[in-house]
């Protein structure tokens, strides 16, 4: 990506208009808050303040939400599970263009279609791939999305608007139908020394449990019905520190 591209993908100096996605998130934020017995007009006002006193600079690399995370995110699953695109169980490296096996042959499996020009910029913006000659292979299991400021924050607004969708449809009456999956485990006083240790643990135990999932959610997908019904589906599983809010 050319340096005048980057410019011109910079947020404006006053922002960009909100996406159905931001807008989304804002309004199940809002209902949130209200179920909790919270003054919508104080929350819009508190709102307000917040907007006004933000770092000018904090969306300079922002450029709304995307679904380029999905669609990467899917060509990888796609690279490591189907047989013509693996050699002695790894991912064979592959060529940007041609015929089967390809990234742009992976990328047209996607529906509705994402494009492969914006596939392949996102999955090089976030070191996602390593280059072999002409060739590409994938560096992990998953996209790599820190130190990718712009595929960052979008990323993170699809997590949270997903976060919201959940807690709102768990919010429904149990006559409305089966609960979504939402588990939480506290510790108020967990040692900080052995944070870094624990995190470790954490992220090959949960990055096994979504490699599963994933080769599960694929088989669904791959054999799914001529014209039945489908859905997005998405699993995602956070850590965060801090059961409380900090106090004013």
């Amino acid at each position: 990506m050319s340096a005048r591209t980057a410019q011109k993908r910079r947020a404006p100096r006053d922002g960009i208009p909100l996406d159905p996605v931001a807008e989304e998130a804002l309004e199940r934020m809002a209902r949130v808050l209200a179920r909790c017995g919270f003054a919508p007009a104080e929350t819009a006002r508190l709102f307000k303040h917040i907007c006004v006193h933000l770092p000018p600079a904090l969306g300079r690399h922002g450029a709304g939400s995307s679904t380029q995370s999905d669609d990467a995110a899917h060509v990888l699953t796609l690279w490591f599970e189907e047989p013509e695109y693996l050699k002695d169980g790894q991912p064979r490296p592959l060529s940007v263009r041609g015929a089967a096996p390809s990234i742009e042959a992976l990328v047209r499996r996607i529906q509705p279609g994402p494009r492969i020009g914006a596939v392949m910029e996102y999955l090089l913006a976030t070191r996602t791939l390593r280059r072999v000659g002409r060739r590409y292979v994938p560096r992990a299991h998953a996209v790599l999305h820190r130190g990718s400021p712009r595929s960052q924050s979008a990323r993170s607004l699809r997590i949270l608007l997903g976060l919201l969708r959940n807690v709102e449809h768990n919010a429904r009456p149990r006559s409305a139908g089966p609960s979504w999956p939402e588990f939480t485990v506290d510790c108020p006083q967990y040692p900080v020394r052995l944070r870094p240790a624990f995190d470790i643990r954490t992220d090959k135990e949960v990055l096994a449990m979504t490699r599963q999932k994933d080769a599960e959610m694929r088989r669904a997908e791959s054999r799914r019905r001529p014209g039945e019904p489908t859905v997005p589906l998405s699993v995602g599983i956070y850590v965060f520190e801090g059961g409380r809010a900090r106090t004013k």
